[in-house]
């Protein structure tokens, strides 16, 4: 999890836990680590989302490429791969001599957050002139891969010999085309949608999981994730970071608190007091009224 770029912290006798800044702080010892409970999920959940898909090779590439937040990655060519007939070579290099571009020779070097100001620029200027300290790979150079998740909108660049090329088809990756149903969590609210006959149907839960709002996209055109988006912005809720959840689980615990409800309200109703006839008759003959039995 400390390798998905997820936060680990060291549980001491300090008064709150410390951050793990280092791998080998883990691997050192038995000491007692712990993470954010919605950082475990998310994970759980990326688990099951890579099984489907074999050309992701970790659960720190999956959360670059099948995560929703703001994310960059850098790629570069395997020592042991035909990539390196063209390593360091500009892509009119590549396209001369009929070399094309493959994923499976490239390498997840390093990945971290996108922060405000973050740009394909910036990016190479700092990995240029002032790596990460937990930076392994060499210096940003021509035939790397820049990839950016701005929004869950993920791209690939080609770090050619003047600027970046984008790469459509170097990721190939169709996240949501045979994807029936999502669910994440967003702030305190949960949000699930499902593919409907004429479109997406979604539904919007409290942190207590019941129903506060939902409804039908009717627009069978549009990718879930472009339906998601859509349904975010209207709900103003497309600023807050989207924590992936799994669908089935959520529907369960709705389940749940459905049952509950019914239970309680029929449990109210039983304690109604019933007043019939004959013993409205009785209040009369003894001067009551109706408020006074």
């Amino acid at each position: 999890m400390f390798d998905a770029g997820e936060t680990v912290f060291l549980v001491t006798t300090y008064p709150r836990p410390i951050a793990v800044r280092e791998r080998m702080e883990i691997e050192r010892g038995p000491e007692h680590y712990q993470m954010e409970r919605e950082d475990v999920e998310r994970i759980r959940t990326l688990e099951k989302r890579m099984q489907g898909y074999p050309q992701i090779k970790s659960l720190k590439e999956e959360k670059l490429l099948l995560g929703t937040e703001n994310r960059y990655g850098i790629y570069q060519i395997i020592d042991s791969s035909p990539g390196r007939e063209y390593e360091f070579m500009d892509l009119n290099f590549i396209e001369r001599h009929g070399y094309q571009v493959k994923k499976e020779d490239y390498e997840l070097i390093y990945s971290d957050k996108m922060y405000y100001g973050d740009t394909l620029d910036s990016l190479y200027e700092k990995f240029n002139i002032a790596h990460p300290e937990d930076y392994t790979g060499h210096s940003l150079s021509v035939s790397d891969i820049v990839v950016l998740n701005e929004n869950g909108n993920v791209k690939a660049y080609f770090v050619d010999s003047i600027s970046f090329r984008e790469l459509p088809d170097f990721l190939q990756l169709e996240p949501e085309l045979n994807q029936e149903e999502l669910a994440y969590r967003i702030g305190d609210q949960f949000f699930a949608i499902q593919v409907a006959t004429e479109g997406y149907d979604y539904s919007i839960y409290d942190k207590e999981y019941k129903l506060m709002d939902g409804g039908i996209i009717d627009n069978p055109d549009i990718s879930m994730r472009e339906a998601v988006q859509d349904i975010l912005e209207y709900e103003s809720l497309d600023q807050l970071e989207r924590i992936p959840v799994d669908y089935d689980e959520l529907q369960e615990k709705v389940e749940e608190v459905e049952v509950e409800i019914l239970q309680e309200t029929r449990g109210q109703r039983k304690r109604v007091p019933v007043i019939s006839e004959h013993t409205e008759a009785e209040a009369g003959l003894n001067g009551m009224s109706r408020s006074e039995i």
